[in-house]
């Protein structure tokens, strides 16, 4: 398997907001991603 550049940045955008913090930093530390849970509503990207 070969691997891929990572994506610019994750955002997690689904589940309980407990959940989705803990996926945001699971993707941080296990894979050094940059990881954010955007708030409910909160607009991301630049459109």
């Amino acid at each position: 398997m070969t691997s891929a550049e990572p994506p610019e940045t994750v955002y997690v955008v689904h589940g309980e907001a407990d959940a989705r913090q803990a996926l945001v930093d699971r993707i941080s530390t296990e894979l050094d991603w940059l990881a954010v849970a955007p708030q409910h509503l909160e607009r991301v990207g630049s459109w």
